[in-house]
């Protein structure tokens, strides 16, 4: 049962909108914005540089393995898949923004739209 246990469990942290805008005031951190051009027109977080998630193997070499990465997409579904992916090629201090864009808005910045 132990065994099935770690094979589900996460290999990245995660992180709420709240905490990560209190890091973002302190520190320069390194933000990737896993969703496409397209959305970015709806609504984004400045600071986050935007790597959709079909680029994200063509441009992790961007980032060094030895940084915190903290990844957002619109809900938390497709940066959970991002850490993973970053996770399983050497980057071993992943944070995925629980909630994506859409919690921002709800818990830090309501002038989002959220969609």
């Amino acid at each position: 049962m132990n065994d099935l246990m770690n094979f589900f469990k996460k290999v990245y942290r995660e992180i709420s909108p709240k905490e990560l805008s209190k890091l973002m005031k302190e520190n320069k951190l390194q933000l990737i914005d896993c969703r496409t051009p397209e959305e970015l027109t709806v609504s984004k977080v400045n600071g986050f540089v935007n790597i959709p998630m079909h680029e994200i193997h063509l441009r992790m070499n961007e980032f060094s393995k030895e940084d915190d990465l903290y990844i957002m997409c619109r809900s938390g579904h497709r940066s959970a898949d991002v850490c993973e992916y970053l996770y399983q090629h050497g980057f071993k201090e992943v944070y995925n923004v629980v909630g994506g864009i859409n919690a921002w808005a709800d818990e830090v910045d309501s002038t989002l739209e959220k969609y």
